[in-house]
């Protein structure tokens, strides 16, 4: 009995190892595999204001590969004063511009960021954002309170970013005097810290698939239980 109970019950777990693995997350591009303790050098200061010559955000785009992915998670390393409200979005784009009126989706934004020095600031998504196969989007920091750092590294080879096959980092925006991310056009030369986590989309078909093989497990399992009696 115990033999047979075996046959079933790993085939079983194996299935629900299956599913599991769907929703692993990963790393879609980001150059934060690069940080070492300290390596935070300040560029970017951003400030809500309406002072035409102050930037107030910034915007790193990226292109997918060939494989649809949800959005887990963005994290960038920041430092705020007391009063900052950082915002952290995701927008439609092209390879030189943001697109559209509004963001696509607009990400949690994590307490506790540090005054003093700077931090990995994780922002999560807080409703499921596929993100599409070819298509290019922009993570854009605007700053809605008093003022937000985001820093880079201090070493030119560290700031670029690698991915997932396929996937690549395309044109850098920053924003001036609280202007909407599509009026954008001044192009940065420099990524700062950033990485945006990613889980594989379910198919329903492979999803619905294992869950019937669950199913069958346990039915059979049932079954010669009832008949040993």
């Amino acid at each position: 009995m115990n033999f047979m109970k075996a046959r079933i019950v790993l085939p079983l777990l194996g299935l629900l190892c299956g599913v599991t693995s769907l929703s692993a997350s990963s790393v879609l591009i980001g150059n934060l595999t690069n940080y070492s303790s300290g390596d935070d050098t300040l560029l970017s200061q951003y400030y809500a204001t309406t002072n035409t010559s102050t930037s107030s955000g910034k915007a790193i785009g990226f292109t997918m590969g060939s494989t649809d992915y949800n959005l887990d998670s963005v994290t960038l390393r920041l430092r705020e004063t007391t009063g900052a409200a950082p915002v952290v979005e995701i927008w439609a784009g092209t390879t030189t511009a943001i697109t559209g009126t509004s963001a696509l989706l607009t990400l949690t934004t994590p307490t506790g960021v540090s005054t003093t020095t700077f931090s990995s600031a994780v922002f999560t998504a807080p409703s499921t954002l596929t993100l599409t196969a070819g298509t290019t989007y922009y993570v854009v920091l605007r700053e809605t309170g008093t003022e937000t750092d985001w820093s880079y590294s201090s070493t030119a080879s560290n700031r670029a970013a690698t991915g997932l096959t396929g996937v690549t980092a395309v044109n850098r925006l920053i924003g001036f005097a609280g202007s909407s991310p599509s009026t954008w056009t001044f192009a940065s030369g420099v990524n700062n810290w950033f990485e945006i986590g990613v889980s594989a989309v379910p198919e329903p078909t492979t999803a619905s698939g294992l869950w019937f093989g669950v199913v069958l497990c346990l039915g059979t399992l049932l079954r010669r239980r009832y008949h040993a009696v």
